[in-house]
Order: structure tokens, then sequence, then C-alpha cells
């Protein structure tokens, strides 16, 4: 039905328990494909169409999972190069208005993630 415009801010927290597997290994490369399951904590503060009188807020828990696949590259003596995708989802967050429950949402991401692993 249309666009709403919101101004504020959403945060959220995840606690996860993954399993990786490592699927191919050729050299310094190697491909992974892992996934998760565990919580996250939403929090978020908008107000729609900066009206202070109509003013969302949550603040729930939700059961979270994810799946990610990647690849290491450029092995170093103490670390890892790496590129990964991942998809991560949660379970429906409460919506508040004006501190009256009104609607369910359902959070859910997905990234590209460049990094580095240090190893001992």
């Amino acid at each position: 039905m249309g666009t709403v415009p919101f101004d504020g801010q959403l945060n959220v927290y995840s606690t996860m328990f993954n399993v990786i597997r490592d699927v191919w290994s050729h050299g310094q490369f190697g491909l992974y494909a892992g996934a998760g399951i565990g919580v996250d904590r939403q929090d978020g503060d908008f107000l729609i169409n900066s009206d202070p009188a109509r003013h969302i807020r949550f603040d729930d828990w939700a059961f979270a999972y994810q799946g990610f696949v990647g690849l290491n590259m450029f092995q170093l003596r103490r670390g890892i190069f790496f590129t990964e995708y991942r998809y991560h989802g949660a379970s429906q967050t409460q919506l508040e208005l004006n501190g009256v429950d009104f609607d369910n949402f359902n959070y859910n991401s997905q990234n590209v993630i460049f990094g580095i692993r240090l190893t001992r």
C-alpha cells in the first residue's frame, strides 16, 4: 500500500552456534559452508513521518538462524584472508506503537564479509 518514511535506529545483537564444513581445498584456497542457530536481541526506535505522536518501539528476543558460504584465500603464517556470503534471519518480533502491541515483523539480512582470521 505504499511506503512509509521511518526515522530511527535498528540494532540487532546475535549469539549463534555454528557448524562449519570445509568443502574443497587446493593450495592456499579453500571453500567452506556452514549454518547456525541462536538468538537475536532486536532493539529499535522509530518515528513515522517524523511525528513524535507516532512512535514505534521494539525490544524483543527472537530465534535466529543463518547460512553461509566462504572462500579462504592467501594463508599467512598467523592468519587467513577470507571472503564470505552470509544470510541471517530471525523469527517474528513484536512491534509497539505508542506503548501498545500492534504488529509483527521478520528480520533478515544478507552480507558479504571480507576479513582475516588470526591463528596462534
